[in-house]
């Protein structure tokens, strides 16, 4: 019996890390050029809302993807730079950030603010620059909370009556 405990335990560990190992990136961004000239490369640039850090917390990127390939990350997490030669019309972007909060803060969500632009012959195209704020953090309503205090005591009134008939 003990055994089957350990195993349950551990799936539900296991499930729980796959999870969160498997967070899908705080932005995705497919940008595509779509005008007469010719592409003849892609530059792009983020960086983290400063005024975040007055607020109580501080947004930093963990890591960037250009087209499924890392992006270095700079100024210990706050900022990165994407230059590429590529001719391609269409790049993808997948951004992820975390936030560290100081004691005291509640919901605080990464802010950051990026801009990209295909560099093209004979002008350039700048995609407009976008600023991610993130919706805040949904607050369980009261029902979730006694759907789940009505669980764990079916859960331990079922384990007590099953103890009950093996003893």
């Amino acid at each position: 019996m003990p055994f089957k405990k350990l195993a349950v335990a551990a799936a539900l560990i296991g499930s729980t890390a796959m999870a969160s190992a498997f967070a899908p990136p705080t932005q995705h961004l497919t940008l595509t050029y779509s005008g007469p000239d010719i592409v003849t490369g892609f530059t792009g640039i983020g960086f983290v809302d400063s005024s975040t850090f007055l607020q109580g917390y501080l947004t930093t990127f963990t890591s960037v993807l250009f087209d499924s390939t890392p992006v270095t990350i700079l100024g210990g997490g706050t900022s990165f730079q994407i230059q590429s030669s590529s001719t391609s019309l269409t790049h993808t972007v997948d951004i992820y950030a975390d936030v560290m909060s100081m004691p005291g803060v509640v919901n605080p969500a990464p802010k950051f603010s990026t801009s990209f632009t295909f560099l093209t012959t004979p002008t350039q195209v700048q995609t407009p620059s976008t600023q991610f704020t993130p919706p805040s953090a949904p607050v369980p309503e009261p029902e979730s909370y006694a759907m789940l205090l009505a669980g764990l005591g079916a859960l331990g009134f079922m384990g007590k009556r099953r103890a009950a008939k093996q003893a």
